[in-house]
C-alpha cells in the first residue's frame, strides 16, 4: 500500500511539473514590458553659410553622445504549431538623456544635443533553442526627438552667443537582434543590442531672424537594453 501511495504521488508530481514546464514554454499570446538601457549616437556633420549655401566645413566631422534611457513595450507573440519558430508584432518608447555636442565650425560655436525620446514599431523572428530560451532577431521602423540647444563660443565657453539650434524629429529604421529566457509561464528576461539609422537632418544655427549656417546632421544611435516581460 505504501508503495502504491508513493508511486501515486511520483506519478502526480511529475505530471504537475510536465504541465508547469508545458505552460512555462507557452510563448504564444500578448505582453508588455519595462526596463532601461545605455545608448550612444555619433553623427557625420558638415556646415554650410545659410544664406550662400557655401561650406564652412566640407569634410564630414563625427559627434557624438551617450547616456541612459528607460523603456516600456508591448507586443504580441505566436508560436507555430510544430516548429521552433516564434514571431511577433511590437511596439516601444524610450525616454532618454542620450547626450552630445554639436558644432558650427563657421564660428566656432558648440551646443548640446540630445536625444530625449523615440518610439519605435516593428516584427520580430526568433528560434527556440531550449522551450523557454528564445535568441531572436528584429527590424522595423523608428521615430527619435533630438533636442535643440543654445549655441557658446567654442573659444570661450562661459560666452553665449544668442544663436541656437533647432530640434529635430527623425524618422527612421532599426534592427537588433536580442534573447528572451522564460522565469515561468508569466515572466521572463529580455536582453537586446538595436542600431538605428536616422537619415540626414539640417539643424539651422540662428538668432531670432538671423541665420549663422545649416549644419547637416546624420545620427545614427545604439542602444543595449534590458527588459521584465509578463506575458498574459
Amino acid at each position: 500500500m505504501n508503495r502504491l501511495l508513493l508511486a501515486g504521488i511520483a506519478a502526480l508530481g511529475m505530471t504537475s511539473g510536465a504541465a508547469g514546464a508545458a505552460s512555462a514554454a507557452d510563448w504564444n499570446g500578448v505582453y508588455v514590458a519595462a526596463g532601461a538601457g545605455y545608448g550612444a549616437w555619433s553623427a557625420d556633420t558638415t556646415t554650410q553659410d545659410h544664406t550662400t549655401h557655401v561650406c564652412d566645413l566640407c569634410v564630414p566631422t563625427t559627434q557624438g553622445g551617450r547616456g541612459g534611457l528607460g523603456t516600456v513595450a508591448i507586443g504580441f507573440d505566436h508560436h507555430f504549431s510544430g516548429t521552433k519558430f516564434v514571431a511577433g508584432v511590437f511596439v516601444d518608447g524610450d525616454l532618454a538623456s542620450i547626450q552630445g555636442s554639436v558644432q558650427d565650425q563657421g564660428p566656432f560655436y558648440v551646443g548640446h544635443e540630445t536625444e530625449d525620446s523615440a518610439i519605435s514599431e516593428g516584427v520580430r523572428l526568433g528560434w527556440l533553442v531550449t522551450p523557454t530560451t528564445l535568441p531572436y532577431i528584429d527590424l522595423g521602423a523608428s521615430q527619435a526627438h533630438f533636442k535643440g540647444s543654445s549655441m557658446v563660443d567654442n573659444t570661450s565657453p562661459s560666452t553665449p552667443t544668442g544663436y541656437s539650434v533647432s530640434s529635430a524629429n527623425r524618422g527612421g529604421v532599426f534592427f537588433g537582434a536580442g534573447v528572451e529566457t522564460k522565469i515561468d509561464a508569466h515572466w521572463s528576461w529580455k536582453l537586446e543590442y538595436r542600431y538605428a539609422d536616422f537619415g540626414k537632418a539640417t539643424l539651422t544655427d540662428s538668432h531670432g531672424t538671423s541665420f549663422q549656417d545649416d549644419i547637416t546632421f546624420h545620427p545614427i544611435v545604439q542602444t543595449a537594453r534590458a527588459e521584465l516581460a509578463y506575458r498574459f
